[in-house]
């Protein structure tokens, strides 16, 4: 019986959450946690010490090693949790590594994709198209490689080219937050370069009035999503329902093939909102950063204050030089820079649809508050690491 799990990227925020669920969730599954470096294996090995039977883990520095060849011949799933940009030939080989390896058994990949590929322009406009994983699936896969992102779209969504009983899906997180059970990043990847700009400008930032409009969606139903499909991937390459076949049932859209792209979204705010409403307030109550940030001359409130922008121009030279000597450093200066103004507008439609059976929903949080979809919760956590570190 196939009931192995590859997870790559382990303990990052997304990978750290799916981990915690596959243990938790799926007693029976084994779990090969990929992790870069001894120190985060140790890491692992004593966060989840009673665990040890289901846990295996793999060191590899890269997705290209030897030891991450031999796991994901032996997975009848892989989850890659880990960064898509500038990862494509080595996802491609790690593809065919899992294409070799069928023999009569169906292999099941998911791979993780940024949302940056249906962004606007990053001007602050206020409105822009909403994106759907369903009916808008043909526009999003007409985008041309040249769009960031799809490069590596296209090699996962043609993997099952190299064989018949390949077959894979694409998750697109928006902005996430919340808190994973990732000891190494519990707290979302952009916050820190977020706070980096606020600090290093001494308020809160927006574009042209932060007009602009972005999904937040809660890591741990982030991950709840890998775990179905997971779960959905085990059941079939075991011979459960739909095992030779790379959708699901005629009247939901597919759950793997070309066209199982997953926008992972929920809640929307403005840009301005967020700053004003939660990331600045946060940062007044732990006392991250200057007082500055408010503005006391009125003794009744206490007004965020705010440096609009006319472009992100200013924003990506103050993040640029964090990403330096870091591979394709200047596609993440612009992306990041980039989330400041841009629109970044989707519904999540697939999963609700594949699996409403299981009651799965976007809405759905086990942390924080449902009306903010875990972004206090987030913000103020990372405040409290950035106390502790000074």
């Amino acid at each position: 019986m196939a009931s192995k799990v590859l997870l790559i990227g382990a303990t990052g925020n997304i990978g750290g959450a799916v981990l915690d669920s596959l243990l938790k969730d799926y007693p029976g599954v084994t779990v090969i946690a990929q992790v870069r470096s001894e120190e985060d294996s140790t890491i692992l090995k004593n966060q989840y010490a009673q665990y040890n039977k289901t846990l295996q883990i793999v060191v590899a520095a890269s997705i290209d090693s030897e030891a991450l060849k031999q796991a994901a011949e032996s997975a009848a799933v892989v989850l890659n949790c880990g960064p898509d940009v500038a990862q494509e030939n080595n996802i491609n080989k790690l593809l065919s590594t899992l294409a070799c390896s069928i023999t009569d058994q169906p292999k099941f990949y998911v791979g993780t994709t940024g949302a940056a590929s249906m962004w606007d322009e990053p001007v602050g406009s206020p409105e822009a198209r909403t994106w759907d994983d369903v009916s808008d699936i043909d526009d999003l896969l007409a985008f041309p490689e040249s769009v960031l992102h799809i490069e590596h779209d296209r090699v996962v969504q043609r993997a099952n080219h190299l064989h018949p009983l390949l077959h894979t899906a694409l998750v697109s997180p928006t902005t996430v937050v919340g808190v994973s059970p990732s000891l190494k990043h519990p707290t979302p990847m952009v916050f820190p370069d977020w706070l980096h700009v606020v600090k290093t400008l001494g308020a809160g930032v927006t574009v042209n009035g932060g007009k602009n409009k972005t999904n937040f969606v809660h890591v741990k139903t982030v991950a709840k999503l890998y775990v179905l499909l997971a779960a959905d991937g085990l059941a079939r390459a075991n011979g459960g329902a739909g095992a030779a076949a790379s959708s699901s049932s005629s009247s939901k859209p597919e759950t793997w093939g070309p066209k199982a792209y997953y926008f992972a979204g929920s809640l929307e705010l403005s840009f301005h909102d967020f700053m004003a409403e939660f990331l600045l307030p946060a940062l007044k109550e732990y006392g991250v950063g200057a007082p500055s940030y408010f503005d006391y001359s009125n003794t009744n409130t206490t007004t965020p204050k705010i440096q609009d922008l006319p472009d992100v121009s200013n924003i990506a030279a103050i993040i640029g030089p964090r990403y330096a000597s870091f591979p394709g450093g200047d596609i993440y200066t612009q992306v990041i820079a980039g989330a400041f103004a841009i629109n970044m507008r989707a519904t999540g439609s697939r999963a609700e649809q594949v699996f409403e059976d299981k009651g799965f929903k976007w809405a759905d949080v086990e942390e924080g508050d449902a009306k903010d979809q875990g972004i206090a919760v987030a913000v103020k956590a990372f405040c409290e690491l950035e106390k502790v570190r000074g």
